[in-house]
């Protein structure tokens, strides 16, 4: 009788601890992301970075193209950039996409380094 008990006992636990993991890892984004909002409440987003609330909204989503072959995107509120490996490092986004974000004075300052 009692080897039964503690059978019902550590299935009972190991149950509820599979459930509270499971729970844990499907809401593991929108819980880091509580967290975040809260941990830089009282903060604003320094001058030409993105802003606070989209901020918190970027992830990075891994994908298996139709090759088979993994694809990493930069994923926010409105879109999905590429994320490429190039010589000097990562780059998100194509160089059109990248080169028309520019402010005029970007624009002029790379084209004169050639």
């Amino acid at each position: 009788m009692k080897i039964l008990g503690l059978v019902k006992y550590a299935l009972k636990w190991t149950t509820t601890t599979l459930i509270i993991g499971y729970l844990t890892y499907a809401s593991h984004s929108e819980i880091k992301k509580t967290v975040n909002s809260v941990r830089f409440l009282a903060n604003e987003s320094e001058m030409g970075f993105v802003r606070k609330e989209q901020a918190l909204d970027i992830s990075v989503e891994n994908e298996l193209n139709g090759k088979g072959n993994l694809e990493t995107y930069l994923s926010n509120y409105s879109q999905k950039l590429p994320i490429y490996i190039r010589r000097n490092g990562a780059m998100a986004g194509n160089a059109e996409y990248n080169f028309s974000n520019f402010t005029d004075k970007e624009r002029s300052r790379l084209c004169k380094k050639r």
